[in-house]
């Protein structure tokens, strides 16, 4: 039988693929789909209560919920990106764009990233090594635009395969055991930039975070992290 796509579309396998091939944009668009298909296989292999692949405009592309502890849970939010291909004039220069696929209608900040948008950045390695595989960072701690400190740097540089990963992790629970350590020690993931480049704290707090009010949180990754249940179906 063939694909549910290929019934959609009153064609074969073979002449979509062939479309594809024939548009240097809907290779790139495959690649990153692509992209977030083999996250998404490889967020399902880690203990998180929930893995969701949002398919929302102007969203991240999944969000995920830890259980820590009893009575309390986090959702993270990862922004997936392709790492760059090789660049002739810089072979040895392994760099993310992040820069958003479309523009917004308005700002000259349009295609970039506020520091706040995502929690953990994953950064896919295929266009450099023809591997499906990833590195994460927490975006707490990615450089920021010197002009515009409360966005993203527009161009992060990324370690070669082999080499030291310094800040880089190579599993998403390792980067959100770094956006955690980092919200607690400095700048806390619920504020938003001005203008100015200050920061000011947003309404509605922690929108990642549910938890009892008489109960504080364990905030170590991987407390309740072989318990898949979500708070309501704990006991008491």
């Amino acid at each position: 039988m063939s694909h549910l796509l290929a019934q959609a579309l009153n064609s074969t396998v073979d002449d979509i693929l062939t479309a594809i091939a024939h548009g240097r944009r809907s290779v790139v668009d495959t690649k990153g789909k692509l992209a977030e298909l083999h996250l998404h296989r490889l967020l399902l292999t880690f203990p998180f209560a929930e893995v969701n692949w949002v398919e929302k405009h102007g969203e991240p592309d999944f969000r995920v919920r830890l259980v820590y502890g009893e009575l309390s849970f986090k959702d993270y939010k990862i922004e997936c990106k392709n790492i760059r291909s090789l660049q002739v004039a810089n072979p040895d220069k392994f760099q993310v764009e992040l820069q958003k696929t479309r523009h917004s209608k308005t700002g000259k900040t349009e295609r970039g990233y506020r520091n706040d948008h995502f929690h953990i950045l994953a950064v896919c390695l295929f266009n450099r090594t023809g591997g499906w595989t990833f590195l994460f960072h927490a975006a707490n701690t990615l450089p920021t635009d010197p002009k515009q400190p409360c966005y993203l740097q527009k161009m992060i540089a990324v370690p070669a395969p082999d080499s030291e990963l310094g800040s880089w992790r190579r599993t998403p629970l390792e980067a959100i055991e770094d956006y955690e350590h980092a919200r607690l020690q400095g700048i806390p993931a619920d504020q938003r930039a001005t203008d100015s480049g200050r920061c000011e704290e947003a309404a509605g707090g922690n929108e990642h975070e549910g938890v009892r009010a008489d109960v504080q949180p364990d905030h170590r990754p991987g407390g309740g992290r072989n318990d898949q249940r979500t708070p309501a179906e704990h006991p008491g």
